[in-house]
């Protein structure tokens, strides 16, 4: 799972930088002419499209993996199917995309494409509404996992040897420790975009529309975007991968402890 999230934010990623830089180069190339920076509707809308599609995607990823570690904290994984997941998330982001983003082309005129004016769709506030109420549910639920999974370890420490038995136990641990950081991270992010937003449109000062909303596109396109959400996953993986190494060198050497033990036992019996 933790597999497709990575791919699924690599085609965000992607996605972003060529609508910012299509932004950019129209800027450079037409800086004598200001009107013709701005895009219309028609070049815009199906990049509008996939943007609110993609972003569905990601946080239908994030419920996923909390979904797959709750299922494995209870049975065995031969009940999932990482795969039909993914499937499923997709389709769940499609039906959401549809409902969020506007039938027909904007309008108006914008400065990018990674967002377009519709007086009667609320697109970005809707979308942030969605997010963090998938956030409210997966970090109560990763939160109960991680303390479930160490629980089991520290059980199994005492009353299990078998070498692959605690790996899995430990991979799971590592994993939801890193689906709740990441989770963390975003749940506080959003909530800070919720509010932000909610504040400029109640207590705004410009009452022009596109001052307002750059503000809040830049918000979540560089802290969030742009810096918080590469960051967690970096981090994240980094932790694992390290946590994972030093936890498997560790029960290794218990396991040939326990070999040369019973080796020498049974030397001592010849």
């Amino acid at each position: 799972m933790f597999t497709f999230y990575l791919l699924f934010y690599n085609i965000h990623a992607i996605y972003f930088a060529i609508v910012i830089t299509w932004s950019f180069h129209r800027s450079l190339v037409q800086s004598t002419n200001p009107c013709s920076i701005l895009f219309n509707g028609k070049e815009c809308y199906w990049w509008y499209i996939f943007g609110v599609f993609i972003r569905c995607v990601l946080i239908y990823q994030q419920v996923l993996q909390t979904v797959e570690r709750l299922v494995t904290c209870f049975f065995s994984t031969k009940y999932l199917n990482s795969f039909a997941l993914n499937i499923l998330g997709v389709i769940g982001a499609v039906l959401t995309a549809r409902c969020l983003a506007a039938p027909e082309e904007s309008k108006f005129m914008s400065s990018s494409c990674f967002q377009q004016k519709y007086l009667d769709y609320n697109t970005v506030i809707n979308m942030t509404w969605v997010m963090l109420s998938c956030e409210a549910i997966c970090l109560p639920l990763n939160y109960y996992i991680l303390h479930r999974n160490r629980k089991t370890i520290q059980n199994s420490s005492n009353k299990q040897f078998d070498l692959s038995s605690r790996f899995n136990n430990n991979n799971n641990m590592y994993s939801t420790i890193t689906v709740s950081i990441i989770t963390l991270i975003q749940t506080v992010f959003y909530t800070i975009y919720a509010l932000y937003l909610a504040s400029i449109y109640k207590y705004g000062i410009l009452d022009t529309f596109f001052p307002k909303f750059n503000r809040a596109l830049w918000f979540y396109t560089v802290p969030y975007a742009g810096l918080a959400l590469p960051i967690s996953i970096t981090i994240s993986i980094n932790k694992i991968l390290k946590s994972r190494t030093s936890k498997i060198e560790q029960l290794r050497r218990t396991s040939l402890s326990q070999d040369s033990y019973f080796r020498d036992l049974i030397n001592q019996w010849k």
